[in-house]
């Protein structure tokens, strides 16, 4: 009877299942002895008790969390959320085929194949490190100092291109030398530089483009390519909330996500060990208002995001110190509540910019307009400002709208148009200058009704200022975008 029964259980097994006694030692789970455990199944029969597991290996996250503390579910959470949003980033020089430099872009033959490799065979690396999402549209924060090997090599070949482009434009003026081309004589580049990420879900390279850096923050903005990630049918990383570090207090629990040594995905854990530490910046600056931490940071964290307990990003990693080059428990992330603002705006004017090259379907695309003006936009400084002028007894007190003007660049069209910026005296007593209160008529309350009026403006398009200086009078100058030099 007891072998008509074993027989009868072993039948109503699946094909692929295994019985094991005895504990399984390659395992990292190790059960009771007589245990089963499946191989290729979904279920395990213990203490019988039916455990579903992802693997026959892996039990089911759902049933590990039972284990946790509340701090290690804390931490296993922000995880699990915010982990997608971190990837590795890798800058190569690659060999030139029929591409071109600006911007950092590069446009492949058309018989190229998706299975051609990327980066291309007999590519050079000049560095890695990490980066995070920070928008649901493809764009990635990092460090400077992470790409600006990259960053400097582009920038040269642009500047390489534009000097010869107008070296040829003078020429063909000539009439006698109309039909010769400078740039003919140009020596090709053998090679380029470009930058490349690899995201959680993938281990395919994804060539992205360098949007714009800040090297004062030691930070960088980088952008994946659309139709890589289409065609390699990747979804965008889901980016990470800021938060702020003025909120913080030092001991408070923080974590790092990023790719030390190239291991991807490496997670580690720590306390805030002090507050506003000043560091060395890559531009020789010093950056204010560091967070110093004991999680582990070593080469290839870089760029990564420091992360609280409520899953959002207040600092990137960026530095170490260390007598031996690897992680001492000393390390130190920019916070990103000193410029994120700015790097919202970059990427909003990228936005911009791009919206306007792909043009009106005709192939014929817009540049965007360039004033040459920056406007206040910290409510404090704004509100200090007002307080300042008193708006009381003015020809124009009916509420505190306009914007303050930051500073005017040089030769710009808003230099040209006589707007005064505010001005500092003997280093201290701040000289109140011009109020933008109306664009085209347009009432100008706050910096986002500023940004709204001129974001989508073109090169050659002309626009009506109304302005309001310290005394409460006013006028209205004309001004034409121009292209940014």
């Amino acid at each position: 009877m007891k072998v008509l029964l074993h027989i009868l259980l072993l039948v109503s097994w699946s094909y692929n299942s295994l019985f094991v006694s005895g504990f399984i030692a390659s395992s990292p789970f190790a059960f009771r002895k007589s245990s089963v455990s499946p191989f290729r199944s979904d279920t395990t029969i213990c203490a019988n008790k039916i455990i579903k597991t992802d693997s026959f290996i892996a039990t089911a996250s759902k049933n590990l969390d039972k284990n946790l503390t509340s701090d290690e579910k804390s931490v296993v959470n922000i995880v699990r959320t915010r982990s997608a949003s971190v990837v590795s980033v890798t800058t190569y020089t690659v060999p030139v085929n029929e591409r071109t430099t600006r911007r950092g872009r590069s446009r492949i033959k058309s018989n190229q194949t998706s299975k051609e490799q990327v980066p291309p065979v007999g590519s050079t690396s000049l560095g890695s490190g990490s980066a995070f999402s920070i928008t649901d549209d493809g764009y990635l924060l990092t460090n400077y100092h992470v790409i600006e090997r990259a960053y400097q090599m582009q920038q040269t070949s642009i500047k390489i291109d534009e000097f010869y482009q107008n070296v040829t434009q003078k020429v063909q003026d000539i009439p006698l030398l109309m039909s010769f081309s400078p740039s003919s004589l140009l020596p090709k580049p053998a090679r380029m530089a470009q930058v490349y990420v690899q995201l959680e879900s993938s281990k395919i390279s994804i060539p992205c483009r360098i949007v714009g850096v800040k090297p004062e923050n030691d930070i960088a903005i980088l952008q994946l390519n659309a139709s890589s990630m289409k065609k390699a049918s990747l979804v965008q990383p889901p980016p990470i909330p800021d938060g702020l570090s003025t909120d913080l207090l030092v001991g408070q629990n923080v974590l790092a996500i990023g790719n030390p040594f190239g291991l991807s995905q490496t997670v580690t854990t720590g306390v805030v060990s002090s507050l506003d530490r000043t560091v060395k910046g890559i531009a020789g600056n010093d950056i204010r208002g560091c967070i110093q931490t004991d999680a582990a940071i070593n080469p290839g964290n870089s760029g990564g995001p420091l992360i609280n307990s409520m899953g959002q990003v207040i600092g990137v990693n960026t530095m170490i110190i260390s007598t031996s080059g690897s992680n001492a428990g000393i390390g130190f992330a920019v916070p990103v509540d000193g410029f994120w603002r700015e790097v919202m705006d970059l990427i909003e004017d990228d936005r911009v910019e791009e919206k306007l090259k792909i043009g009106d379907g005709n192939g014929k695309g817009r540049k965007r307009g360039w004033l040459g003006l920056k406007i206040v936009q910290d409510e404090v400084i704004g509100k200090a400002l007002f307080r300042r002028i008193g708006l009381i007894g003015t020809k124009h007190d009916n509420e505190e709208t306009g914007v303050f003007i930051m500073s005017v660049d040089d030769k710009s069209p808003a230099f040209d148009a006589g707007i005064v910026p505010l001005d500092m005296r003997d280093g201290s007593m701040v000289e109140i200058g011009d109020r933008i209160v109306a664009v085209n008529g347009n009432s100008i309350r706050n910096s986002f009704d500023m940004k709204k009026e001129i974001k989508d403006r073109t090169v050659g398009e002309q626009i009506t200022i109304t302005l309001e200086d310290a005394s409460g009078e006013r006028r209205v100058v004309y001004t034409t975008f121009k292209a940014k030099p």
